[in-house]
């Protein structure tokens, strides 16, 4: 099984009321995969099933924060959490792969609700709403990142620049909806 599941992990709500941090430099958030570890664990790929991280709030990756690790979520639900800095979740040189999940009232102050630099993203069937006001939007590439999405929907999103998705590299965008 999954290092997440050996833990015993699986099928949990996290829910901060009223957190968080205000280390300047401060980054990562609840989960944090680097180089191939979580927390501390080492592991080749991290894979996390049915998790709910709510009221996060950090200065970079608020929820999830990857730096060369590889990351895998499968029906997580990110709800109501923010970053002052670069995204909910944020990949810098690492692979993100998002089945199922849910980004609902989750953004960022300077970038997009997933921010990503000489990493790659995956969205596969996805939830992505929020009535706020966003920055940059949804997702995005502070380089030239790959980014595909297939069959997602991005709902009741303003912005000042993009309210989906802004990429400078290659994106691949199949079979998703864009409501307003």
């Amino acid at each position: 099984g999954s290092l997440i599941k050996d833990l015993g992990l699986e099928n949990v709500t996290i829910t901060f009321e009223n957190t968080s941090s205000s280390k300047v430099n401060h980054v990562g958030g609840i989960i944090g995969v680097q180089y191939g570890k979580i927390k501390g664990c080492f592991a080749k790929n991290v894979t996390i099933n049915n998790l709910t991280i709510r009221n996060t709030s950090f200065s970079i990756g608020s929820a999830i924060y990857i730096a060369g690790g590889s990351l895998t979520t499968n029906n997580v639900i990110f709800e109501n959490n923010t970053v002052s800095g670069d995204g909910v979740v944020n990949i810098e040189g690492g692979s993100y792969v998002s089945n199922y999940d849910k980004f609902i009232g989750s953004s960022a102050a300077t970038s997009g609700t997933i921010t990503i630099t000489k990493g790659s993203l995956e969205l596969n069937n996805a939830l992505m709403a929020d009535s706020r006001q966003l920055l940059w939007g949804f997702i995005r590439t502070l380089d030239r990142s790959p980014v595909t999405v297939v069959n997602s929907t991005f709902a009741n999103a303003t912005s000042n620049y993009s309210a989906a998705i802004r990429a400078g590299g290659t994106t691949i965008v199949r079979n998703s909806k864009f409501n307003n």
